[in-house]
C-alpha cells in the first residue's frame, strides 16, 4: 500500500503536522493543513482516502468540521480518525468519527488504525 493513498492530517499546531510527516511519509501521500477551514477548500480539488483531525483549533472545532463533511454526500463517507488532548470517544463518533486516538500518538497504534480503515472490506 505504499504511497497509494492520500492521507490529510489537520491540526492548528506545527509541530503536531511535522510529526504526522515525520511518522506517515514514507507510507501515504500527505496533505497537511493547519486549518478546518483551509482543509475544506483542499478537499475541493483534491481526494483524500482518510483524514486525520484534531478537535480543538481556534477558527473551527474538529466537531464543527465534521459536521460539514458529513453534510457534504460527496465526502459523507470519508473515515476520519480524530486525534486530540482529551477523551471523549462518544462525542466524536456522535459527530462522525470513524476512530479516535489520544495525543500522544504512537505510530504502530496511528498505523494499525489508518490501514484498518483503507483496507477494502471482505467480500462476502
Amino acid at each position: 500500500m505504499l504511497l497509494e493513498k492520500t492521507i490529510m492530517a489537520i491540526d492548528d499546531s506545527k509541530t503536531q503536522l511535522k510529526i504526522y510527516q515525520t511518522l506517515l511519509k514514507n507510507h501515504f501521500v500527505l496533505v497537511l493543513c493547519d486549518s478546518p477551514i483551509v482543509a475544506l477548500d483542499v478537499l475541493k480539488t483534491v481526494q483524500v482516502d482518510l483524514i486525520l483531525l484534531d478537535i480543538e483549533m481556534p477558527e473551527m472545532t474538529g466537531f464543527e468540521f465534521l459536521t460539514e463533511i458529513r453534510a457534504n454526500p460527496a465526502l459523507d463517507r470519508l473515515p476520519v480518525i480524530v486525534i486530540s488532548g482529551f477523551q471523549d470517544i462518544a462525542t466524536a463518533v456522535k459527530y462522525g468519527a470513524n476512530d479516535f486516538m489520544e495525543k500522544p500518538v504512537i505510530f504502530s497504534t496511528l498505523l494499525g488504525k489508518i490501514n484498518a480503515l483503507l483496507e477494502p472490506l471482505p467480500k462476502p
